[in-house]
């Protein structure tokens, strides 16, 4: 059983691990403590850094990397696993923090283990995903930077010097105040100075309530961005030193000095004890980070509290916790119950360990008991915090004077509780219209729509709703957005008629922003007061332009969309944006100057000065590669950018599109090899001038670049009087040149590469240099590389690979691979590049590709394009020791049996470690579905080579899961209306995960109600025109995702239907089937199964008439439906989908492909031989430059029934059994909704009736070939209404449904209809469709319209439609 969720240590333990480095200057006085700045690898510059990978110095012997006074020499500080990954790459999508080898090492087995197998079988060879498993963060580090002397320090009673609403400290004195009055804490001195670092502040606390402390300072340090380092100074002593993080740091807390740190508690899970934990935790000393030892003791179950024991000695005092299991939540609606719980913060949130005292659900629910302990000052902080959180977010929903309460209740295991929130919303609080009230220097009429967007209601209804902090920020918006930004004709009329300016430094404030809890009336009325200061208008003039409106021009302006104050500098800064727009449509010499005059009070101007020059047009674009590139090579890097190149001829050339195509040519040519590269673009404005100087201009980068507000680079090189008359003609062409000079081709050396063999773990910066290593390891190079980067396929030998930029990086996470998935759990690789001068034979070593191309190395100035030049590789392993499979402890499987998981498991006890069985198994469990999340963290012990050789190599594992189907029922019921099952009602009891075996059951009960009754004249109860027409049916679905252990998902279906339409008559069936299932990725499923169906269908049958006027048996008429013919069908199917869509319920971007293949047999349990085949494909697409509100999609579904009529143990009928042929019209599914349902193919008989007369009868056929298609336009107009999204659409409906494809007559058999769907909405998973659809008239296509079909149309309603 799990007693945390892996979500929260994540987040915490990221945030803290960027402050790992934490120093303390031994001789600076206390509060020069200050935490140090981000570990290397991250953005924020430190006083001393260590050189990192890919950094600007230190290259290699010549240059070493400063080290701090306190550090080893060659040794530097170590980065957190957050920042780097081993191999020095960054992590692949998805993957948690990668693995380090110097990872402490815990003990034999993690704590709390007793659920673990004796053994396992032999894991399956699927192979691993593409995450990976990770390794126990480090919770010590013992190294830091040196922190500079302050330059001044002040004492006093606060440690902000100014307002405290403003002074950064602010947030710390309130926090520190809080400790003193509530908490008994003793507070000191607080002392304040200042370094190279930035502000800090030192204050003593004294106390007991120490998990008091450390919970208000963790919150603080998150709330304010602090760092924050706690040095213990004696028994309930600790020296407090805060200051601001800095840019790249994460806030958090950590304790600094730490010389002893031992583990205590009372009472410990079986097997534990403090002296087993403290390994676990590989406690050392230096500075602790209390995030790391608490998400990991909670990973272990166990509920951390950190005390201060002595001088630099730590006390941390466990105790086993209850796991919150569920939150419930009592009193919310009609607000979400996601939203409510998303509310809480992460300690109250499923998985968290639960603070308090439970009680029995009996005793909550006669009383509300506490839920803290008198006197746990801590556990009542908690609580009062996240009830301010919850009654926050009932002020922001509405309910202004809602209030809310928390309860504890026990679960059925000793180790877990539910948390139970309590809501009392209080009345709704709405604003009459009539108590908006608009102030200040407003126009009346501009009063009258201000009021109106501030009068809170249900979208696109007149219907008052809550005022909410969203809608009064969305209306906010709207109106200084109204203001602000320039506006059109119609805008001008009748939203700010009094007001021509646009205002972009407007504000707009409301009482609801600082609306206190006294001044809330008590009913559910509220005022609401809106001011709106203008601020000063802008005008806009533009001097010169020709070819688009003012108010075109004025709407590229960025300033008022920013609400920036116009000044000399904004101005220049458009001008720069008009031209860009200017380029963009051709204008490409196009000038504009752009100046801001300031009146003081009186509106501004900004003045641009426009000379737009003629439109060019490109018209020819060649690419020129120089000398050394061979023709295949070359080939195929064209044909590699030829989808990324951003310039085409014909087209529009802008500065822009220069740089973006340049990048990716550029990038191409790396790519190869070609790491020296160089390209450039020269245009001209005929063909010969691309050779003439005066007559072309190079378009560098450099110039472009500086944002002038004239094309630079052709009044430096064209000639002056040809560029002057060029600019008076109105249009011109445009020759470009893109020219390429490849520089040396680079590739790996051919000689073998240099193996160094670490003696100790690679360091966090990645510098190997003056690392002690030995000659010979475990593997050599051979085996290590083997498979990665520097290898071509199938080749052992070295050389002859491009060297591209990632090609280390690609290295050596191949390495790493190789050694953790061969049993190496905490190998780790880096590579250098070693380049030799030809001219002073110096060896260089590169830490990285990208800097062999700077000019200090080299090497691009050294050759020539056309040669090829080769680069030794320089590996340095750190191999640790080869270890096995340990226990793995599964927590968070509350309802899922253990036994379930484990069989997942593609590893063993006692197996050879392998990171990519360890992530399979990750990866399986994943695929059972009964897990939000999954996360594997190895422990390993006794892996490095510094341990003690008696002791194995082990590597214990934790896998945390979140559960996804921890309840046990789902109830779905309601009403529906549906073309041929006019009114039904139905009742969706779900169980998943059904007794914790990972088994979905479903029953869905569905009962339509006979409509016979209606007129057809009645829409929608109205379609079966007086004739009974309604479904009944129970269906029942069983499945299982991984069955066997194995990829495939198995699924049991059974069915009972009775099925009434007027076309068809009665339909009665049985069916069951069997299917297994494989995903062959994320968009293709293929399966197989077994079907089995027993089918009543009613038939036509020809019986002598009892009339009269006849004798017995002497005439006879067809009798409709008086039959009932029994049909039973044993089928094999298989298929595949193919669906690629973003939401295959409401689809929008993708296609989605089905086919199906259905053989029946005799000997499968049926009564006839067939086979029948379904595809259908359909295609969604957006339709670009209109926000994902145009789309246009079709659809193409063709079946094919072909009987087997001669085959042994047939029946012997001519066709496929009625049940399973197909049938047309009506739906969207069925094809042509123009027509009555089930209609297209129809048997249409004369029959006399005796008097002179003769009526027309039809009768539904289904066929054995069906076509259909279906093509619409698709238009949104509301994206938010209800939760789902309002769609409108028009549709074209065609197809042919036959017998044979020898008997089609197109006149008669193709059959076509138009129509449109008034309101398509969008729900979720489904989407309600009401629409109107009608058969194209004969006259523009004859035959179309039937005798039986209705030429005016009919209404059609529909759920779970695309089209």
């Amino acid at each position: 059983m799990n007693t945390s969720f892996p979500a929260c240590a994540d987040r915490r333990l990221a945030r803290l691990l960027a402050v790992v480095a934490l120093a303390w200057a031994s001789a600076a006085p206390a509060w020069a403590a200050a935490p140090p700045g981000p570990p290397p690898g991250s953005q924020a510059p430190l006083p001393v850094q260590p050189t990192s990978k890919g950094s600007a110095q230190g290259t290699g012997p010549e240059e070493p990397a400063p080290q701090t006074s306190n550090e080893a020499p060659g040794r530097k500080e170590p980065a957190p696993t957050d920042i780097q990954t081993p191999a020095g790459k960054p992590p692949e999508p998805g993957a948690g923090p990668p693995a380090k080898p110097d990872q402490p090492a815990p003990p034999p087995a993690p704590a709390g283990i007793t659920d673990v197998p004796a053994a396992e079988a032999d894991p399956p060879t699927e192979a691993p995903p593409g995450e990976g498993s990770e390794l126990a963060a480090p919770t010590t580090t013992d190294q830091g930077p040196d922190v500079p002397p302050p330059s001044a320090v002040t004492s006093g009673p606060t440690c902000a010097r100014v307002d405290a609403g403003a002074d950064p400290f602010g947030l710390i004195d309130r926090a520190l105040d809080s400790l003193r009055d509530r908490g008994g804490f003793q507070v000191g001195a607080r002392e304040r100075g200042t370094t190279l670092r930035g502000t800090a502040c030192v204050v003593s606390l004294s106390g007991k309530d120490y998990a008091l402390l450390y919970y208000q300072l963790d919150l603080t340090a998150e709330e304010g961005g602090y760092v924050i380092a706690l040095e213990p100074k004696g028994a309930g002593e600790v020296e407090l030193s805060v200051r601001p993080v800095l840019e790249g740091e994460d806030p958090g807390v950590v304790f600094a000095r730490i010389e002893r740190a031992r583990v205590v508690g009372d009472k410990f899970l079986p097997g534990d004890d403090g002296v087993r934990l403290r390994k676990i935790l590989n406690l050392g000393t230096g500075y602790l980070i209390p995030a790391a030892i608490s998400a990991q003791l909670q990973q272990l179950g166990y509920r951390a509290q950190f005390e201060p024991a002595g001088a630099n000695e730590l006390t941390i005092r466990v105790e086993p916790g209850q796991s919150i299991r569920r939150v419930r939540i009592r009193g919310h609606l009609p607000l979400s119950k996601t939203e409510v719980q998303r509310e809480l913060s992460i300690n109250s949130r499923p998985g968290s360990l639960s603070r308090g005292v439970c009680v029995s659900p009996r005793k909550l629910r006669k009383e509300r008991p506490p839920v803290c302990e008198p006197g746990d000052a801590a556990c009542t902080k908690w609580e009062a915090d996240e009830v301010d959180r919850l009654k926050r977010y009932l002020y922001d929903k509405g309910y202004l004077r809602g209030t809310a309460s928390l309860g504890l209740t026990c679960g059925r295991a000793g180790d877990e509780v539910d948390l139970w929130v309590f809501l009392d919303k209080g009345p709704a609080y709405r604003v009459p219209m009539r108590q908006v009230k608009v102030v200040g220097k407003v126009s009346e009429d501009d009063k009258g729509w201000i009021r109106r967007a501030f009068w809170p209601r249900v979208k696109a209804t007149p219907f008052p709703a809550r005022i909410t902090r969203e809608r009064v920020e969305e209306s906010r918006e709207r109106v200084e957005r109204q203001f602000a930004e320039p506006r059109d004709a119609l805008i001008r009329r009748t939203a700010t008629s009094r007001l021509a300016l646009p205002y972009p430094q407007v504000r707009v404030e409301t009482s609801y922003d600082d609306l206190k809890p006294e001044d809330i009336p008590k009913t559910g009325k509220l005022p609401l007061t809106v001011n709106v200061d203008l601020g000063p208008g802008v005008k806009t003039a533009f001097i010169g332009r020709r070819s688009y409106s003012e108010q075109r021009l004025r709407n590229e302006l960025q300033l008022f969309s920013r609400r920036e104050a116009p000044s000399e500098q904004t101005a220049q800064r458009e001008a720069a944006n008009l031209r860009s727009f200017y380029q963009s449509k051709g204008f490409l010499l196009a000038q504009v100057d752009g100046r801001y005059d300031d009146y003081g009070n009186a509106p501004g101007a900004l003045t641009f000065q426009i000379k737009e020059g003629p439109v060019v047009r490109m018209k020819k674009l060649d690419l020129v590669v120089g000398r050394g590139v061979p023709r295949g090579v070359r080939e195929r890097l064209e044909r590699d950018f030829a989808d990324e190149r951003v310039l085409r001829a014909p087209g529009t050339f802008t500065e822009a599109a220069v740089v973006d195509h340049l990048s990716a040519l550029l990038a191409k040519f790396a790519d190869a090899g070609y790491l020296c590269a160089q390209a450039g673009v020269r245009v001209a404005f005929w063909p010969d001038g691309l050779d003439k100087k005066g007559e072309y201009a190079d378009v560098d980068v450099d110039t472009i670049l500086r944002r002038d507000s004239f094309p630079a680079w052709a009044v430096r090189d064209l000639d002056p009087r040809g560029l002057a008359a060029l600019r008076k003609q109105s249009r011109a062409e445009l020759y470009v040149r893109v020219t390429v000079e490849p520089g040396p081709r680079v590739f790996t050396s051919r000689k073998p590469e240099v193996i160094r063999y670490l003696d100790g773990p690679v360091p966090g910066d990645r510098e190997i240099e003056g690392q002690p290593h030995h000659e010979r390891g475990e593997w050599g190079a051979t085996r290590m590389l083997r498979g990665t980067a520097l290898r071509h396929k199938g080749d052992d030998r070295p050389g002859n690979i491009p060297l591209t930029t990632s090609l280390d990086r690609d290295a050596e996470q191949g390495i790493v691979d190789n050694y953790r998935n061969d049993g190496f759990p905490v190998a780790d690789a880096e590579l250098r590049w070693l380049y030799t001068d030809p001219r002073t034979k110096e060896v260089k070593p590169v830490p990285n590709a990208r800097r062999l191309v700077d000019p200090e190395i080299g090497l691009c100035q050294a050759y020539k394009s056309g040669s090829a030049v080769e680069v030794d590789t320089e590996v340095s392993v750190y191999e640790g020791r080869p270890g096995v499979f340990g226990d793995t402890v599964i927590r968070g499987n509350f309802k899922t049996r253990s036994w379930i998981l484990r069989r997942q498991f593609a590893h063993k006890p006692g197996g050879v470690y392998s990171r990519a069985k360890a992530d399979e198994s990750r990866a399986n469990v994943d695929g059972l579905d009964v897990a939000e999340s999954t996360e594997l963290t190895a422990y390993p012990t006794g892996c490095d080579l510094e341990d003690d050789p008696k002791e194995r190599c082990t590597v214990h594992q934790v896998l945390e899961m979140r559960e996804s189907k921890d309840v046990s029922v789902k109830l779905q019921g309601g009403v529906g209306l549906a073309t041929l099952d006019p009114f039904y009602v139905f009742l969706h009891p779900i169980f998943p995960n059904l007794f914790g075996t990972a088994w979905d059951l479903d029953v869905l009960g569905h009962y339509g109600f006979n409509t016979r009754q209606f007129s057809r004249n009645v829409p929608f109860l109205g379609d079966c025109a007086g004739q009974p027409c309604y479904e009944r049916s129970v269906r029942g679905r069983l499945a299982r995702p991984r069955i066997f252990a194995t990829p495939l998902t198995l699924e049991i279906n059974g069915q009972y239907q009775r099925r009434v339409t007027p076309a068809r008559g009665p339909i009665e069936l049985a069916v069951g089937n069997i299917t297994l299932s494989y995903s062959r990725s994320r968009a293709l499923q293929l399966y197989v199964g077994y079907l089995i169906q027993k089918s009543n269908i009613s038939q036509d049958v020809a019986k002598p008439a009892f009339t009269p006027d006849t004798g017995l048996g002497q005439a006879a008429v067809v009798n409709r439906r008086d039959a009932i013919v029994s049909d039973r069908t044993g089928a094999l199917t298989a298929g595949f989908t193919y669906n690629n869509t973003e939401n295959p319920s409401n689809p929008e971007k993708g296609i989605i492909v089905q086919g199906d293949l259905r053989f029946a047999s005799p000997y499968l349990g049926g009564q006839d031989w067939f086979v029948r085949t379904d595809l259908a494909f359909q295609h969604f697409i957006p339709i670009p430059r209109t926000n994902n509100r145009l789309n246009f999609r079709y659809a193409l579904r063709y079946g094919h029934a072909i009987p087997l009529p001669n085959l042994p143990g047939s029946s012997g009928a001519a066709g496929v059994p009625e049940i399973w042929r197909y049938w047309g019209g009506g739906t969207a599914d069925l094809g042509l909704r123009g027509i009555f349902p089930e209609t297209m193919l129809v048997d249409i008989e004369e029959i006399d009736t005796g008097d002179g007369f003769k009526r027309l009868h039809y009768t539904a056929q289904g066929g054995h070939i069906r076509a259909l298609a279906s093509i619409a336009l698709q238009v949104t107009s509301l994206n938010d209404f209800l939760g789902g999204k309002i769609h409108h659409s028009l549709f074209f409906d065609l197809g042919i449904l036959t017998q044979r494809w020898s008997q089609v007559q197109l006149a008669r058999d193709f059959r076509r209809s138009v129509g449109i769907n008034f309101i398509k909405w969008d729900i979720k998973l489904v989407t309600l469709a009401l629409g109107y659809a009608i058969l194209l008239p004969n006259s523009i296509a004859p035959g179309n319209v039937k005798p039986i079909d209705d030429r005016n149309g009919r209404f059609i309603f529909d759920v779970g439609i695309t089209f």
